[in-house]
């Protein structure tokens, strides 16, 4: 996992400082298995500060998949979420 995350930096340009303890592995194992998966997708819910942006940088990385997201604005509407 580190080296992983160690050639992440280095692609990407960002470092990201994790601490992989055997819950974060499960859960970034679980959200790059869902992700794999063909039209696969998962909410992630919890608390903010708890990694859940940083673990899933880090699956779609292994993955090999462009990761973006949408920016939800007053002016977001349903519309825009179904593209």
């Amino acid at each position: 996992m580190d080296n992983t995350l160690e050639a992440y930096k280095d692609l990407e340009g960002q470092a990201m400082n994790l601490v992989f303890y055997d819950e974060c592995i499960d859960h970034l194992i679980r959200i790059h298995r869902i992700i794999r998966i063909q039209n696969g997708n998962a909410l992630l819910v919890g608390v903010g500060g708890s990694e859940k942006k940083s673990l899933t940088k880090v699956a779609s990385f292994i993955a090999r998949y462009d990761l973006w997201g949408i920016k939800i604005t007053s002016k977001f509407e349903e519309k825009y979420f179904r593209e």
